[in-house]
């Protein structure tokens, strides 16, 4: 993922704000990432010792996301389909 400001990816952007900016789409209806549970930042901003992941989505969990079809697998299955 990469930061609209700066243009680098997000564990290499220096922008002061960037942690509040992800930190104000957590819950977002269209967009969720993966984060620490510990410090509460996006997973390629964390820099915890011992990782915590979870989603940017209350009750959501990493869990429940690796369980859903992925974009990926649902043009694979169309594929298979139309063969």
């Amino acid at each position: 993922m990469i930061c609209t400001i700066c243009q680098l990816e997000l564990d290499e952007c220096t922008c002061p704000d960037i942690d509040e900016r992800l930190a104000s789409m957590r819950n977002d209806k269209t967009f969720i990432y993966k984060m620490c549970r510990t410090c509460k930042k996006h997973y390629m901003r964390c820099k915890c010792v011992e990782k915590d992941w979870t989603t940017s989505h209350e009750g959501v969990e990493m869990a429940d996301v690796e369980k859903m079809k992925t974009l990926g697998d649902l043009l694979k299955e169309e594929r298979n389909v139309t063969e």
